[in-house]
């Protein structure tokens, strides 16, 4: 009751309250602006509802702010002086926060909303080790948020692990760790892509369910799907189709876990 005595309810326009200097007093605001305009969706900080720049001048009268804004924000539009929060929820990220006044924070982190809880893992600044990709070994597919947030470095630590290359967001490790940031994958077979052989050893394999995914690979794995060779009441297989380099890889293997 001591908490609801100190809640005061103002029904106002806070952008004219704070223009007359009349905001009421608080000691933190959640701000949650609208981002769409004629049912569009809005991708820039600077056309929202309120803009950017309106809400940045409750900084002089607030300590503590938090912005709702788009999971994809744009890292150039970011103002000086804010710390990012990116939240996810089955395996989607749903969201970005923009916080000032959170010394306590990192300059980035992700919030990961899994069945048993909250999970966090912030972005340390250092660059994530890069080594070799090979059959036998399990890839992580970190949890979008944590891609949005660069937390990789911490990522492959937990899971005891490497990305096989810098720029794309995939992380191997020589075994399987139980991981609420990731979902896992065991690599059997890594090929440069080649439709022929893929075809080939996917009826060698006998797969005949199979999930399509793709990081840094220049087609939509999808639009290649009527073109697979797959055996009928056959096994359920995972073909991931990326990129080291200049040069196209496949990766045939079996689903581990899911995001949860």
């Amino acid at each position: 009751m001591h908490g609801l005595a100190r809640v005061t309810v103002h029904g106002a326009d806070w952008t004219q309250a704070l223009a007359a200097g009349d905001l009421p007093h608080a000691a933190a605001a959640f701000i949650d602006p609208a981002r769409r305009s004629g049912g569009r969706r809005i991708f820039s900080l600077h056309t929202m509802q309120p803009p950017l720049g309106e809400i940045l001048k409750l900084r002089y009268s607030i300590p503590l702010l938090a912005v709702k804004v788009m999971p994809g924000v744009d890292a150039a539009e970011l103002p000086a002086g804010c710390n990012v929060e990116f939240v996810s929820h089955a395996g989607t990220c749903k969201e970005a926060v923009l916080w000032f006044g959170r010394e306590d924070a990192p300059p980035r982190w992700a919030s990961v909303q899994r069945e048993d809880g909250w999970h966090t893992l912030p972005n340390d600044g250092t660059p994530p080790p890069v080594g070799e990709l090979a059959p036998g070994m399990v890839l992580y597919e970190p949890d979008p948020a944590v891609i949005r947030a660069g937390a990789l470095t911490p990522l492959c630590i937990r899971v005891g692990g490497h990305l096989f290359a810098p720029d794309i967001a995939y992380i191997v490790a020589p075994a399987l760790r139980d991981e609420p940031l990731a979902q896992a994958f065991a690599i059997d077979e890594t090929h440069r892509f080649s439709l022929k052989l893929l075809n080939q050893r996917l009826a060698t394999l006998g797969v005949g369910q199979v999930e399509l995914l793709k990081r840094g690979f220049p087609e939509e794995p999808e639009a290649l799907r009527p073109r697979l060779h797959l055996t009928p009441s056959g096994a359920a297989g995972v073909v991931i189709f990326t990129r080291r380099g200049d040069a196209h890889w496949m990766l045939i293997g079996r689903r581990l876990s899911k995001f949860r």
